[in-house]
């Protein structure tokens, strides 16, 4: 007999369901508990956590005066930014970034209700 028939013996075909338990054990088990572990970290991440240089010049006003009685404030390019400063900015990145978000949120909105 070949071991092409031999393929399709039902007591050969059980005798290599090994094969895929192997596979299932070695290489699927592992893959998706380090999916599992990346989602969840992925899940924990806050874009508000993070730092860039400050490209845009966004400006922050500090006092002026280490006076509490002087309400004399002055704009200071900050050094490093995040993605809230640049919403919280009067900076014209912060007018476009928010028209384009709603833009994609009124896009979004008419594709999942289509």
């Amino acid at each position: 007999m070949t071991n092409w028939r031999k393929c399709f013996i039902p007591e050969t075909v059980h005798g290599i369901t090994w094969v895929a338990d192997a596979v299932n054990r070695r290489i699927d088990d592992p893959f998706y508990k380090q999916m599992d572990a990346f989602a969840t970290e992925m899940s924990q991440i806050s874009i508000s956590q993070y730092h860039t240089r400050n490209t845009l010049n966004v400006k922050e006003y500090q006092a002026a005066s280490p006076l509490a009685s002087v309400a004399a404030y002055e704009p200071v390019i900050k050094q490093s930014i995040t993605f809230d400063a640049l919403f919280n900015s009067s900076s014209l990145m912060a007018a476009s970034l928010k028209k384009e978000y709603e833009t994609y949120r009124a896009a979004a909105g008419k594709q999942a209700s289509a």
